[in-house]
């Protein structure tokens, strides 16, 4: 028998949904269920790494985060010895081929 994980997050979960319309009390809909993409169960919901957001655009990033404005996201520093989001890995450098890079 496998040991479980006590702990769950909102990537844990899925939400399944076939209602393709907006309702009175909903903010939003985009169609999927994906957490952490600018909306989520009908509400604005924040890019992970971001820090706040206004209607599911990032205005300002956690640390260790950088903004993409193109994009409205914010992804994490490469190169920074720290791991964050979907990082496998951050060897502190940006040479490529050598196991760590971005």
């Amino acid at each position: 028998m496998t040991e479980m994980n006590a702990y769950y997050g909102i990537r844990d979960f899925e939400i399944f949904t076939d209602i393709k319309y907006i309702e009175e009390n909903e903010l939003c809909n985009d169609q999927n269920i994906y957490a952490f993409d600018g909306y989520f169960n009908f509400q604005f919901d924040c890019n992970e790494g971001c820090s706040n957001c206004v209607k599911g655009h990032c205005i300002e990033c956690y640390s260790y985060w950088y903004y993409d404005p193109q994009n409205y996201i914010c992804l994490p520093f490469c190169g920074d010895i720290i791991i964050v989001g979907l990082e496998e890995c951050d060897d502190s450098n940006q040479i490529p081929y050598d196991g760590g890079h971005q």
